[in-house]
């Protein structure tokens, strides 16, 4: 990688390719990784791209990877982030400090191996030359040169002590020298001599009684591979623990039980001492930046590794152009995201995809790699799913950035999503984000001008894209202001269909919406259950075209089929005893008619008056917070008086009322009114669902993902509820594709919503 030159100009290359996407349609087969089904490359910074890559390995099913690869024409440089050589730091602490350093981050992953107590690094780490540690045990270091080429290294440098030392036999000082074994390193079981500086911390750190000897140093105190440093014995310290290091101080430590003890103690006070760094064995002198690895895997195009046990990994790679690839696997998620591979798997896919040179970092969870979305995001963010599904904090990091700022004008389109796999009839919004020269977002003051095949499908001026039924790879691009990007499009119809119920037990008269995932190979394709041929046993009841059954009136068993291009699969359905007569005369036949009957009988609703339920009449507010709290199962009587000026003590929903406020369901106005009487809304009626299912603990996801066409009219204060709720599949759209926020709900939506919520 080469430092940004100042004044380069990438206009001609971004206009012909401002955004890149190849994708490989499925069944090809990647070493070491098994069947590719989706593999995404987008451009993320000049000569920076992130690709995505899923598939199916042919013993351990569904593999994930993303990968980072910054070419030798890059314009970011490598950055090893460590904040102290003791101490742990998370990916998203890392980024947010690095832009407090003046970095932007493009991508990162965790760094080396380290010791889960105190945090120390395995290897060697070297950052802006100056060697930080000597690491605990290492081994090979990938690093890199002042104009970024990254190449391996093995071992750590020797360093070296020369000093002068009393004999205690006659009086008289001796020379002593000696080899260091650690820097920045905690004492261990090898009572090896310790060298310590400011970057330790602010203290040597032991915790055991040691020999302690300070040094302080003529000049800068760091230390540089090739070089020495020259000090004065200032103190010599016997029994000590944690000796304060200065900034132009150093300090030779050993444990009281070290063989190095009787010498260091013997120090002589105010004698000069030098301190060495010899590059030697290690090959560390060119080194700019350097961290080190777990295990090298892969060394001149030959695999050295052997392992197999599954897991996810972190792993850095070296092409032969001096490209240096990032590179994560999901793991420990088998039967959802990624099954994790085996290290000589690794290595035979970072081999497949260019790499000679593989660095075996340090996997597990402490998997993570951040990217930063052109357009999208300001920061880079962690896109992998981690397997512990937090943040590990870790040693160390190797990182991709730059210093200042983009010009801030549009240079480049990037089309979200960089892929999308759906079948014939589908539809998916293609939405186009800007940036700026560095990649830096910059907003759109239109709409770009969204072009596809004809052959393939067509796509509206707002990008919303409506696959045809031809099968194969298409494109869409966007046009604005001179600048192009470009999504892939993959239609597809060899599927698997993964129903959302494996068998049904109903009684009489119940309905049970049922949803289809369809797979393509390991990857879930875009579709509808309205493309899905459904039909079912006459003797246990009727579905409909979307995937809705309703039992019938009697006890019966059967199936449910579900059908799409010759395939189909079967649900065995029971149905046991005889459906009751409705409970309000003006619901027979209405399509709540089964939700209502069934929750009348529970006594989670009651009627309007007259043996009526009023299905279509609009829902107030207290009668919604009502059906809630008969739901709860709770005394509502026992809940604390609220007060609300419009919420006297003898109207029927002055229970229901403050129950719903104890729990944290309902608010009143800052003028202390509820508006019992007031209609609900659709989005406040999913504001009270929300709280609802987080009083009542209920975490509820089928990553359902509905995107309604009227989103931008949805509340901010309801925007994440409605997502919660929708997702849960217990709100649904309107027709066209609206979620309508601001209109009312009817009573027999009520009724549905509260059955669907009670199935949990």
């Amino acid at each position: 990688m080469k430092r940004r030159k100042k004044g380069l100009k990438t206009t001609a290359i971004l206009t012909a390719m401002v955004f890149i996407i190849s994708v490989m349609a499925g069944f090809t087969l990647s070493d070491g990784f098994g069947y590719v089904y989706y593999d995404s490359k987008m451009i993320v910074h000049n000569d920076v791209y992130y690709n995505n890559v899923i598939g199916s390995h042919p013993k351990h099913g569904i593999e994930q990877a993303y990968f980072v690869t910054a070419g030798p024409k890059s314009a970011v440089k490598p950055y090893v982030y460590t904040s102290y050589t003791v101490g742990k730091t998370s990916m998203d602490a890392m980024i947010s400090d690095l832009n407090k350093r003046g970095y932007k981050v493009v991508a990162g992953i965790n760094g080396d191996l380290y010791d889960t107590g105190k945090g120390t690094p395995k290897g060697v780490v070297i950052h802006e030359g100056q060697l930080l540690t000597t690491g605990y045990a290492a081994g090979a270091s990938i690093a890199f040169d002042e104009n970024g080429k990254a190449f391996a290294c093995y071992g750590a440098p020797t360093i070296s002590l020369s000093a002068k030392k009393n004999n205690p036999a006659d009086g008289t000082s001796v020379d002593w020298n000696t080899k260091i074994g650690f820097l920045n390193v905690p004492h261990g079981g090898g009572k090896s001599l310790h060298l310590f500086d400011s970057w330790n911390g602010n203290t040597t750190g032991t915790t055991a009684p040691s020999c302690e000897v300070v040094i302080d140093v003529a000049g800068s105190a760091k230390l540089y591979v090739g070089n020495s440093i020259k000090g004065k014995v200032s103190q010599v310290l016997k029994g000590v623990r944690s000796t304060p290091i200065g900034s132009n101080q150093v300090v030779l430590s050993c444990a009281s039980d070290s063989t190095f003890f009787p010498s260091l103690s013997n120090i002589v006070p105010g004698s000069e001492v030098t301190i060495t760094v010899d590059d030697a064995a290690s090959g560390l002198s060119k080194a700019k930046e350097a961290i080190g690895s777990y295990h090298l895997l892969a060394q001149n195009g030959k695999i050295i590794t052997t392992g197999t046990n599954l897991n996810p990994r972190t792993c850095v790679g070296i092409k032969p152009d001096g490209s240096v690839v990032l590179y994560v696997v999901d793991g420990r998620q088998k039967w959802t995201v990624s099954a994790g591979l085996g290290l000589t798997e690794v290595a035979k896919h970072m081999m497949a995809i260019g790499c000679t040179t593989v660095f075996n970092m340090d996997g597990g969870g402490s998997s993570n790699i951040a990217v930063r979305m052109p357009g999208k995001d300001v920061f880079a963010r962690v896109v992998n799913s981690i397997s512990d599904k937090t943040q590990r904090r870790t040693a160390n990091g190797l990182f991709f950035v730059y210093a200042g700022n983009g010009n801030k004008q549009v240079e480049n389109l990037s089309l979200y999503p960089a892929l999308a796999v759906m079948l014939p009839g589908t539809k998916v919004q293609i939405k186009a984000y800007a940036s700026d020269d560095r990649y830096e977002p910059v907003l759109l003051t239109s709409i770009p001008a969204y072009r596809t095949s004809k052959d393939f499908g067509s796509i509206d001026s707002n990008g919303n894209f409506t696959a045809g039924q031809k099968l194969g790879m298409t494109s869409v691009t966007a046009e604005y202001a001179g600048k192009i990007g470009s999504s892939q499009i993959n239609i597809v119809n060899d599927i698997t269909m993964i129903p959302s119920v494996n068998k049904l037990n109903l009684s009489a008269g119940q309905s049970k919406d049922i949803n289809i995932t369809a797979k393509f190979g390991t990857v879930t394709a875009i579709s509808n259950d309205n493309l899905f041929k459904w039909n079912c046993d006459k003797e246990i009841g009727v579905i409909d075209g979307n995937g809705v059954f309703k039992a019938g009136n009697i006890s019966a068993s059967g199936n449910i089929t579900v059908s799409y291009n010759n395939k189909s699969v079967r649900i065995p359905v029971s149905v046991t005893g005889a459906a009751s007569s409705s409970s309000f005369s003006d619901i027979r036949g209405h399509w709540a008619e089964a939700y209502i009957n069934q929750l009348s009988a529970k006594g989670l609703v009651s009627g309007i008056g007259n043996g009526m339920f009023g299905p279509e009449n609009k829902l107030t507010r207290s009668q919604f917070l009502a059906m809630l709290a008969k739901l709860s199962g709770e005394d509502v009587s026992k809940s604390p008086a609220v007060n609300f000026k419009d919420v006297p003590g003898n109207e029927w929903y002055y229970a229901f009322v403050n129950w719903g406020s104890a729990a944290g369901i309902v608010k009143g106005t800052d003028t202390g009114m509820f508006m019992p009487n007031a209609i609900i809304t659709r989005e406040q009626m999913a504001l009270m669902l929300d709280k609802y299912m987080e009083y009542k603990k209920l975490n509820i996801s089928k990553n359902i993902n509905m995107k309604f066409q009227d989103a931008v009219k949805i509340s901010d204060w309801a925007k994440n509820s409605v997502v919660k709720a929708v997702n849960a599949g217990i709100l649904t759209g309107k027709a066209g594709g609206r979620f309508d926020p601001a209109g009312s709900a009817t009573r027999a939506e009520a009724a549905t919503v509260i059955w669907k919520l009670n199935q949990h």
